[in-house]
């Protein structure tokens, strides 16, 4: 049995900043993931902070 923990991480300028851990908040994570998107230059700066 694996273990896995899944991190979404979305522009809140765009999509708007979760108001806590709700069920809404899982429901609009969910229907982020299955939207296509291109991340935007706030969120690949923070990418490449993070991989430094």
């Amino acid at each position: 049995m694996s273990n896995r923990h899944d991190v979404i991480i979305w522009d809140a300028d765009i999509y708007g900043a979760p108001d806590g851990f709700s069920e809404s908040t899982y429901q609009k994570a969910y229907a982020l993931i299955k939207q296509p998107a291109e991340p935007s230059k706030k969120l690949l700066a923070f990418a490449r902070d993070v991989t430094r």
